[in-house]
């Protein structure tokens, strides 16, 4: 019984670590006038992951499952944000709306 705890706690971290147990993050950043704002820079925090937005916005992949709140930045505007939760092997999707100062 012992043996089978350690085999299977072995085999989870090693799907951890192997980035097998993520999913990703899919979506635009927009501004007031609901337009897409490329040259965004999204993060994800806790940080795994950062991109910059393009006119098809942006996605982040292998992303550890789990809680995460999603920030877009621009210099101009304000700190956008959006709290979400990342499920095994889905695209989860999150449109952030910025703000011009």
């Amino acid at each position: 019984m012992d043996n089978k705890l350690i085999v299977v706690g072995l085999l989870i971290v090693t799907l951890i670590l192997g980035g097998c147990l993520t999913g990703s993050i899919k979506g635009q950043v927009i501004d007031d006038q609901d337009r897409p704002v490329e040259g965004a820079i999204v993060t994800t925090d806790p940080p795994t992951h950062s991109v910059r937005t393009t006119e098809s916005g942006y996605q982040l992949e292998g992303i550890p499952w789990g809680e995460y709140v999603v920030r877009a930045k621009k210099p101009g505007h304000q700190t956008g944000r959006e709290e979400i939760l990342v499920r095994l092997w889905t695209t989860t999707h999150a449109d952030i709306q910025i703000h011009r100062d």
